[in-house]
């Protein structure tokens, strides 16, 4: 049964961890001390004012930790139940919509069709962008395509694997792909892709531009392995950074529409 994986599962924060590097700032103090850089009583009154706002610094780190961040150890043991599971026939109608997806998919269910493809030296589909109005079913076709297909699904829902911290979102991002590789076949789920893959040339801060960047460079590392699909939903395709629109990458783009009377 495939493995359900939820992101939260993936990265975890530990604000203690940012307390490790205090022991190594006693020598460039006292150094600094000795040598007049700074007065005893600035001092004083910098450890004064540290400590007094430590416990609410704990309160709140802990608590943003606890509350998206959950230890990793538990990746490999989350799965989901049956009766979880989405098939094609629990989404009435979207027919067309459905025989698009069912042959992108195709490769991944039938293993005479990929090696068809492979021995005609022709790509297999890498990624699947669904967009259209919010609420119209993208997050269950995506489910859908898992269970079908019975590769492993991993969720990511927007931008709830960023962090504040330098360097900590794409470190999260990279623990997304790398779950992934350790539990072949998958599929990633990332829904709201515009809260963080958005045009580079509009972005004035280096840091998204640098998740955009670690995001499309680990897609990339997926290109010759068969064992992997991207699945991304947004409601603002404009939005997103043409570079990701492309052979390789999101190589087919549908439109899930509002439902009608059909």
């Amino acid at each position: 049964m495939a493995i359900k994986i939820k992101s939260s599962e993936i990265y975890n924060y530990n604000f203690w961890s940012s307390l490790n590097n205090i022991p190594d700032l006693i020598p460039t103090i006292s150094l600094m001390l000795k040598n007049g850089g700074i007065n005893s009583l600035s001092f004083s009154h910098c450890l004064i004012a540290f400590f007094a706002s430590l416990p609410l610094s704990l309160f709140v780190n802990g608590y943003v930790s606890q509350k998206s961040m959950i230890s990793k150890k538990n990746i490999s043991s989350s799965s989901g139940s049956d009766e979880n599971d989405i098939h094609w026939d629990d989404i009435a109608g979207y027919e067309s919509t459905k025989q698009e997806i069912l042959d992108t998919i195709s490769p991944f269910i039938d293993e005479s069709i990929k090696l068809k493809l492979i021995n005609a030296n022709m790509n297999l589909p890498k990624g699947i962008l669904l967009f259209g109005p919010p609420g119209c079913g993208k997050t269950m076709f995506a489910k859908a395509i898992a269970t079908e297909t019975g590769m492993n699904f991993i969720s990511i829902k927007g931008n709830e694997f960023t962090s504040k911290w330098v360097g900590e979102s794409e470190k999260n991002l990279r623990e997304i792909f790398e779950s992934a590789r350790r539990n072949p076949p998958s599929i990633i789920f990332f829904d709201e892709l515009e809260a963080f893959l958005f045009k580079r040339e509009n972005v004035v801060n280096e840091h998204n531009k640098s998740l955009v960047t670690t995001f499309l460079t680990e897609m990339d590392g997926f290109v010759k392995d068969d064992r992997y699909l991207i699945i991304g939903a947004t409601n603002n395709p404009d939005m997103l950074d043409s570079a990701a629109i492309r052979p390789g990458r999101f190589d087919k783009i549908l439109y899930v529409g509002l439902p009608n009377e059909k």
